[in-house]
Formats: structure tokens, sequence, C-alpha cells
């Protein structure tokens, strides 16, 4: 057991412990270890902590005690003093004096800052410190030396090679001078390994899982302490096997969104956060479980809440993963203990959000998350891979309903590019067909009770998947522990039963949905003790949410953001075995009683199936409507993208939604886009019901969120036509730092922005395009925000192809937009529209403004009057333009309004051609092979 401590940036401390767990490993040893670091990116301290055994059944816990520690300086020699004892054998840097005098005369006083100066390395303390640890611990010194030349000579670093080359010998010489090496007996050392091992962190674990498991798409929000799970994907994703995708986009919402988006796509997706990434994933989270769509989130915890402690570990978002969204929103939620549980978790994770098509968040910590451990590699067979289930031949001539009511409450989930299995799926309540149905009622009832019930059959999934035991039949006490203080449990457990006391272990992974009995078992105990890192006990109070008897629950917690020592669960042990022996009598008058109770009580009543509540509620079959795909025919005409068997009017009368909705599918139909090679994506408002229209894959999300998943769904499939829409307020104001994250990327997607001044569905307030005046329901006197100029914001925003049109002119607008299709790269036209609610006077002012139209498109259709010559592909001009205009100002004698395309650089290279020019990395094997 090995603890070496240093300061980032000076030291190399971190390095140093990767070098010599790699020397370890190929030595035949399995290794756990972990890194403590502070938030900064030099300066702070550091730790590395190191156990070694050669047992592969050993279980994965780090020891309290160190056999040897290795001091740069005397503030790490007395941040890790915990860690020493009187056996505790030191190497220690004897150039820093002031840690020199608190030691006194160390056996193992080594020079090391001098070392590193004559060796011409004045920053390699750590290989010098390598090259004495490899002597004194009697490596094998080509193996090692082979290692620092792959780590810090070869490849970018390969001039480095002589300088560390030459750091290592002198540190290996003068511990062979000074010293005798340590008495390591040599079976020890040379231990052959039957299976082939890895040693991986936490992180890497997670991304090599989701490979392994076909994940295709990875996104995520930079936070520490997950980004380098994104890190690891992009490394082997970019071979031509996986082709994976990695996305890094402005914010936490764009990730999740994006992650729902690919899902829908096809892809088996995953996203990466940590605990303030977590709670703003919470409206993804409820879309993603309304929409039925596995979309699987890794929250790497760390100290909270807000902000916390980012390097620090912690236990503390288990509730914000149970509960976090509005209503009643189903999700599967993991809980992996050890660094190969991450691994294996990932791809279990992955398989259950496809087979429930649901979302599956899988919760590590900080300390998993930089943890090492050498483990056995899991081969495929070990995990079969699972695909979500799709319909069939059969099932899509007869007519698809994407959310039919089925007993098992899975339904078939249909992949855009699927002809004739065009379905639209909604934020919104639904009925099978995906129609919304937001009237409460019994249709209500009935897909809350699908979304959750479809889940209860993992309770019945294999036992030690779903919860890890050790049981003592003679136990009258049980521990229960989670995530990654799970094998520090596991060890104080074992010590326990070493000193004669009788006591059972319990692992609950898949927390959400542990077995029916799980509970009535740990009643069957006197006392229940619940060691967790955070401060108020989540589990024990999760445990006794769900029936355990909370007089007999001993909550053991600690929110100091350091993993619990061995020993501190090994006395609450000791501390719970002596409170039972005092009250022996009373726990068995006790156990008497219940059993008693328990015998008179008549036999709980199963909850209804689905089925039953299907029956019960007697909802009508839905007609389904006849879909037109390219199964029926090669020419589409404008009917053709329209899905209106169900006459779902939700415009007013003479809404300018109307007439947008008309350019669209003649745009479609101009463009011969095939129905199921269409995706329309939406936002919320009047202006986001547009989706509900279409015939074709639609995805009517959240508000301000539809450029994320459209962004999403493009990765996923770039072969698929993608057109986002939604009102001002979904582009300019909720969603506005959507837009030129969007443009940046430059992805092949139309936007179309209906721009009606106001947010009309919620009565009428105040939008992001509204006039200072405006009056509404919330501004009575008029605003006091300067409006958004739409056309100005987007040109600044650096969108490739940026128009303008009005709904009074739909031929115009289907003009506009089948050039915004046809653009290569990120496309927006801004549509002036009429409220006819709350702006009835709109059209007669607009057309008593003088209109011109900007040259090249439609020039034909207008009176030449009204076209004036203008350069597209010049920004300056666009710019200047976009200045000038009038912001919704009606008035007689204002500026004019240009209808046309302000902007369009064609010459940008896309999102998926840049993404194609990446080339390739690493394929997994040859990743693995590194930590082989």
């Amino acid at each position: 057991n090995i603890i070496l401590g240093g300061t980032s940036g000076l030291h190399g401390t971190y390095k140093l412990g990767e070098l010599l767990t790699k020397a370890l490993s190929r030595h035949g040893l399995f290794l756990t270890t972990h890194e403590f670091y502070g938030s900064r990116i030099s300066g702070s301290d550091v730790s590395y902590r190191i156990s070694a055994s050669n047992n592969s059944r050993r279980i994965p816990a780090l020891e309290d005690i160190a056999d040897l520690a290795v001091s740069f300086d005397y503030e790490n020699y007395m941040r890790n003093k915990e860690f020493f004892d009187d056996d505790t054998i030191h190497i220690v840097n004897s150039d820093a004096s002031d840690l020199q005098k608190e030691i006194g005369d160390s056996d193992y006083l080594i020079p090391i800052n001098t070392l590193a100066e004559e060796s011409g390395n004045r920053k390699g303390h750590n290989v010098v410190s390598l090259g004495a640890i490899t002597y004194l611990l009697n490596l094998d010194r080509d193996v090692v030396e082979n290692i620092v030349i792959e780590e810090l000579g070869s490849g970018k670093k390969e001039k480095f090679r002589e300088k560390n080359l030459s750091s290592f010998e002198k540190g290996y010489e003068y511990a062979e001078q000074n010293f005798t090496p340590f008495s390591v007996n040599d079976d020890f050392l040379n231990n052959p390994i039957k299976d082939k091992t890895v040693t991986l962190n936490g992180n890497t674990s997670v991304a090599v899982g989701g490979v392994m498991a076909g994940t295709k798409f990875f996104s995520g929000y930079q936070i520490t302490p997950a980004t380098s799970i994104l890190e690891t994907a992009t490394l082997i994703g970019k071979d031509q096997e996986n082709k994976i995708s990695v996305s890094n986009p402005e914010d936490e919402l764009a990730a999740i969104h994006e992650a729902i988006g690919a899902s829908f796509a096809g892809n088996k997706a995953m996203t990466v956060t940590s605990g303030p990434g977590l709670a703003l994933y919470t409206e993804g989270l409820g879309l993603a479980g309304m929409c039925e769509l596995p979309v699987v989130v890794v929250d790497v915890q760390r100290g909270a809440p807000s902000t916390g402690l980012p390097t620090q570990t912690e236990q503390s978002d288990l509730n914000l993963a149970l509960y976090g969204s509005s209503g009643d929103s189903p999700r599967i939620v993991l809980a992996p203990g050890s660094v190969e549980e991450t691994l294996e978790y990932s791809i279990i994770g992955t398989n259950l959000a496809e087979r429930y098509q649901c979302p599956v968040i899988i919760l590590t910590d900080q300390f998993l998350s930089v943890s090492n451990q050498t483990f056995a590699f899991p081969l495929k067979e070990k995990f079969p891979i699972e695909e979500r289930l799709k319909p069939t031949e059969t099932e899509l001539e007869k007519g698809y309903m994407r959310y039919k009511l089925t007993d098992s409450g899975i339904s078939p989930v249909s992949i855009p590019g699927t002809r004739g299995g065009q379905y639209r799926t909604t934020g919104l309540e639904h009925d099978q067909l995906g129609f919304q149905v937001t009237e409460g009622g019994k249709n209500h009832e009935v897909m809350m009770a699908k979304r959750r019930l479809k889940l209860e059959s993992l309770r019945e999934e294999d036992r030690d998947i779903l919860v890890k035991s050790d049981k003592s039949d003679n136990a009258n006490i049980a521990v229960v522990s989670w995530g990654s203080t799970s094998p520090f449990m596991k060890r104080a457990v074992k010590l326990a039963r070493e000193d004669g006391i009788d006591v059972s272990w319990y692992q609950p992974i898949v927390i959400s949905h542990l077995p029916e009995d799980f509970y009535d078992e740990l009643n069957q105990y006197d006392l229940v003790v619940v060691p967790e890192l955070n401060d108020s006990g989540q589990l024990a109070d999760y445990l006794i949410q769900k029936g355990v008897d909370k007089d007999k629950v001993r909550k053991l917690t600690k929110s100091d953001c350091i993993p619990f020592k061995i020993k501190e669960i090994y006395d609450e042990i000791l501390n719970t075995k002596e409170e039972w022996r005092e009250n022996r009598k009373k726990f068995e008058k006790i156990r008497t009683t219940e059993q008693q109770i328990q015998d008179l009580r008549p036999d709980k009543k199963a909850s209804p199936t689905l089925g039953e509540i299907i029956q019960t509620a007697d909802l009508s079959e839905p007609e389904i409507p006849k879909l037109v795909s390219s199964l029926d025919k090669e020419e589409f005409n404008p009917e053709d993208y329209l899905s209106l068997d169900r006459k779902e009017i939700v415009w007013c009368q003479g809404c300018g939604d109307f007439s947008v909705l008309t350019s669209m599918t003649r745009a479609f139909s101009e463009l011969n886009i095939p129905p199921e090679k269409l995706v329309v994506v939406s936002g919320i408002g009047c202006a986001g019901r547009t989706s509900i229209y279409f015939n074709g894959y639609t995805l009517h999300g959240t508000h301000g969120r539809a450029l994320p998943i459209a962004r999403g769904i493009k990765t996923a499939n770039p072969d698929l036509t993608v057109v986002a829409v939604g009102g001002d307020s979904d582009f300019y104001n909720i969603g506005a730092g959507h837009l030129p994250a969007t443009a940046r990327r430059n992805p092949d997607i139309t936007a179309i922005v209906i721009n009606n001044y106001r947010s009309a569905l919620t009565k009428d307030q105040a939008a992001a395009t509204s006039e200072i005046d405006q009056v509404s329901s919330i501004t009575p006197t008029g605003g006091i925000k300067d409006p958004v100029n739409p056309i100005r914001y987007l040109i600044g925003s650096d969108v490739s192809y940026v128009a303008q049109g009005w709904s009074g002119n739909p031929k115009h607008l289907q003009d506009l937009i089948t050039g915004a299709i046809n653009h290569p790269g990120f496309s927006v036209i801004n549509v002036e529209t009429q409220c006819r609610r709350y702006d009835p006077d709109f059209i007669k002012n607009f057309k008593r403004r003088r209109i011109l139209y900007l040259s090249g498109i439609g020039d034909d259709h207008h009176r030449k009057d009204k076209v004036i010559e203008y350069d597209s592909n010049s920004l300056s001009t666009a710019q200047k333009l976009a200045n000038d205009l009038p912001l919704g100002d009606f008035s007689e004698g204002a500026a004019p309004t240009y209808l046309g395309v302000f902007y369009q650089d064609p010459t940008r290279t896309t999102e998926q051609k840049r993404r194609g020019a990446l080339g390739p990395k690493l394929t997994l094997k040859k990743f693995l092979e590194k930590h082989i």
C-alpha cells in the first residue's frame, strides 16, 4: 500500500502514480488506486494512493494505512499523516528542508530536486522517484524503463526521452548506492495472470462500456469530474468500425436534448455530467420519459450542493437521480461500486435503456472517476448486447402505432428513414398514435401506468444484477451500502467476520428497481447499518420509504468528501453489535411481535396489471391514418406531407401559421423529399404545434430546445432532412443561446422562426421581438426591454443562410424554404406573421408598409419596382441592411421591410464534413492494448 504526496504543476505526482501503477500492473499485480487533487490547474496538493495485491479476488478498496509513503514536500507529508503508522516506510525529498526537520532521520532520504537538476531535467522529480522506487521494490528495471519510454519518450514526447531516462537512471543509481532493497517476495511481484487483464479508471471504463454496448453518440458539457469520459470516447470513436460521434455543446441543456435527438434518430446515446449538470438535465429527462426514448445519463457525483467541491467525492445525487423531474417520470437508476462495475453497468445500463425505452441514470462519483482498478476484461459473450424493439413489416402494413398498449407496456419504436413507420412523439400527453391528448382523463391514467409498469419486470431480473449480497445465516446485523463506498464496506465486514462477528452485507445497484422482497429481507435483521458519503443518509431514507423499519436503520454518514476508511465502517459494526448485545431481549421481543403481526396480516393485494388498467379504462382504439411513404409512390404532392386524418386543429381561424404550413409542404413537394426521410422538430407555443400536422417523423419537444434536438438527429443520421420550427420566444428568447452555438457548427439543418412579436398561447405576453411600448398581459403599460433585431442577431451569430419572409406571401416563403433546405449548412428563416387573436390589425398595418424584395428569390413573381438588386453573398451589405431594419415599426413613412435572402455562404463546411475530416484515431482494441 503506497501513498505519494506532492504539489500539482511542480512534482508530477499524478504522473508518478500513473507510471508506478503501470509498472506494478505489468508485474502481475491487481491494483486499486486513487488520486486526490484540488480545483486548480497547478499549485494544489496532490496525493496518489495505490493498493496492490497478487490476489485477483481481493476486494477493490484502498487500505487505511500506507506501507510506503513518498513525500515531496512538508505540506503533503502533513496532509497524508493520517495514513501513516509506526510501520510506514518513508521516502523523503531531502531537498525540502522543512520536511527533513519534521521527519528526522529517515532511512530513505533522497535529494530528489538535486538529482533532477543533475539529470538535465529540472521537472523530473517524478521520474527520479520512480527510479528509486524501482530499485527499492525490486521491480524489473527494463520493464519500468520501457514504460518511461512509452509514456514520456515517444510520439510528440520523443525529444524528452533521453532526459527522462537520465532522470530515471539518477534515481535508480542513487538508491542502489545508498540503500538496500525492501524485502519483497519474488512470488508476489512475478504473479502469472491467467486471464487477460486491464487497468482502467472509472471514467475510462464508462466510455469503454458504452462503446462495447453499441453507443454511437456521446454528449456532454465540460464539467469536473466527468469530462474525461468524452475524451476517451473521442479517442476510440473515430475508427471505421465504431463511427462514434462525440458532441461538446454549449451547455447541459443542449447536451441532454442532443442525446434525445440522437436516440430518436436511432443511435444509442449517452450523455455525461456531474451534479450541477444533472440538475439542468431534469427538463430533458422528463421529455425522454414522456417520449419513451432510451438515453443513458452518467452522473459523476462530486461535493455538493450548487457548484460545491468540484474535485472532491460525494454520494449526494441519489435523490435527484430518482426524482428529478416535473411530475412522475419513471427512470432506471444504477450505482456501480467499483471501476470494473462501471464498465459492466455501462453495458447493462445501455441494454436496459434500449429494452425499456426510458432514461437510465448511472451514478458514479469523483472517487471512481479517477480510481484505477485491475480486472479481467469482460468478454462480449458475458454481456449480450440488446437492441430496442422495432415494428415488424406486418405491423407497418397494418398501421403503426408508436405507443401501442401492450401487456408488457413496451411498444415497438420505428427509426426515421423506415418507410411506413412515421410517427409523432411529443412532450405533451398523447394517445397510442402520438396525437396529443391534453384534456386529462382516462388516457393520461393509462399512459402514466404504461410508462411506470413497463419497468416493473426489471425487478425480476437476475438478482445479482440488481443487488449483490453476502448473507450470514446467524447474522442479526446487515450492512447496506451503495456506489464507491461498497468495497470499503465489504472489507470492513470481512474484518468483522474474521473477528467472530456474524454480519451480512448488501450492495443495491439497480436502486430504482430492487427485488420486491428485498425490503422485507432487510426487516428480518434487528439492525441495518447504512454507510454512505452524504450528509442526510439518502439511501437510508429511501429504504425507510420503501418499507424498512426506521427503528432498525442506523445511518453512518459523513460529508467531508473523503472516502470512508475501512476502520470507520468496522467500528460502526462493532458499535452496532454492542448495541444489539445490550438490547438482545428487546430485539427478540420485537421479532416475536413482528412475526405475530405478520401472521395475522392478510396477504398483500396484488397491484393491478397494465392489462387490467387498460381494460378498466375501456379506451377506444384510435383510427390509424394512412401514412404515405416511398413504398406508395415516387413523387409527392404537398398533401402527402400532411397528417390531418384526426382533423386536429390547434390554431385559431386565420392564423398565419396555416400559411407557413402550406409553404413548408409545397417546398417539401418541390424537393420531392420522401416523408420517411423528413424530420420536423418543434418547440413550444403556437408555432411549436406545427409538427403535429405532418406526415413524417416529428418530435414536439421542450421550450427553446428544438435546435439541440435537431442537431442530435442530424448527427446521428445525416441522410435525413431535418427542419426545426418554433416561435420567436423559442429561438430568440429561451433558446437564444442555442442559435449562435448551432451556427458555429453549421449543421445541415433548416430553422423556421415564426415571429408574431408575442407569446400568444399563454394569453399574450411580451416576447423577444416585442416593441418597447407594446402592451401585454404582464406589461400593461408597455415593455421596458429593447426588442431583438432578428436579422441582425442571425447575421451576428454567423448563420450561413439568413432569410426573411412573411406569411402573407406563401409562394415567396416556399422559395425561401426550398433555398434553405438546398443550402449546405445551417439556415434560418425569420417569418413575419400575425396573431389574429391578440394583434388583429397586423396584416392591415403590414400591408401599409413599403415591402421590398431582395433579388435572387422569386424575382419574376414581383413587380419590378418592388425588387432591389442585392448581393446576398456580401456579409458587409447584409450587416448594413440588418442595422437599418425598422423592427416592427408599421407607421407611415417608416423604413421599408425587406424580404428575401439577406446572407448566404455556401462555401462554409458543414459539421458533417468536419466530423468526417477528423480521421481515424484508435480502435477500441488498440486503445485497450495500451492498458493491458
